[in-house]
């Protein structure tokens, strides 16, 4: 990692390159379902940071931010950019990318964060994914009022990126006659993570972007039958179309 950001107000960034990626695979082989483990870095280093530059240090101390919902957006260059990486394993360090994050549209009880990936080199979007967010008191197991402090930093502030996007409302619609679906259920319980993204919060995502890249390697032809959330594939796109609550037991369509 080679540089990390921090606007000292709901935004940050930092740069790293596909040398740190394959850290977690073997032989140099690239795939974007590692993005997310970066995803949830930022959301580690800004995320919390934000709140308790806001609230003070203590602000998190008996609470927990707990994902209901991620919406992810795969441009057309993400092929491509996998194409390339992969076709110059040796030189996995002339690929570098930038990880931004941006805490977004503070709610009562909820928020939204916002994470896009660029690649550096060619100054392009490679993916932009949405964080719906729920803040939660640890002993109750209930949501709770997010501060005052930080709906003012965060809604008052001039950085926000989210002012065309607006939350999913339920009834959520069901996807297109032609997407491909792909299958598989998992319960979801608050105790999977902390507001460090520890334990087992990965898997909310990790699961169906396996999927995605199975699907992009296979031309969107494969039937899957695994669990979490409902997603959608479109091409280049990740949805989720549909919301769990917690400690639910769902069965998810993808």
């Amino acid at each position: 990692m080679d540089v990390v950001y921090y606007s000292g107000g709901n935004s940050g960034y930092f740069d790293t390159n596909i040398m740190e990626f394959n850290r977690f695979v073997g032989e140099g082989h690239f795939n974007p379902t590692w993005w997310i483990k970066y995803i949830e870095l930022s959301r580690q280093i800004f995320g919390s940071k934000i709140i308790r530059a806001c609230c003070g240090e203590n602000a998190l101390d008996d609470k927990t931010l707990y994902i209901v919902r991620q919406q992810a957006h795969f441009t057309s260059y993400v092929e491509d950019y996998v194409k390339l990486v992969n076709s110059n394993v040796k030189k996995v360090h002339n690929f570098p990318v930038r990880i931004f994050h941006s805490t977004e549209m503070v709610k009562n009880t909820s928020m939204l964060y916002f994470t896009e990936i660029t690649d550096l080199k060619r100054n392009v979007k490679l993916i932009t994914v949405v964080s719906h967010m729920v803040f939660i008191n640890r002993a109750t197991r209930r949501p709770t009022p997010l501060p005052q402090q930080l709906k003012h930093v965060v809604n008052n502030g001039h950085t926000s990126v989210l002012n065309t996007i607006q939350p999913i409302q339920d009834p959520l619609i069901e996807p297109p006659r032609q997407t491909k679906l792909f299958k598989w259920s998992r319960k979801i319980s608050l105790l999977d993570t902390d507001y460090n993204g520890h334990a087992n919060n990965s898997v909310f995502f990790t699961i169906p972007l396996q999927c995605l890249g199975i699907a992009i390697e296979n031309k969107f032809s494969p039937t899957l039958k695994e669990s979490i959330h409902d997603y959608a594939i479109e091409k280049y796109c990740l949805k989720i179309v549909k919301e769990c609550h917690i400690g639910q037991v769902i069965t998810a369509t993808m």
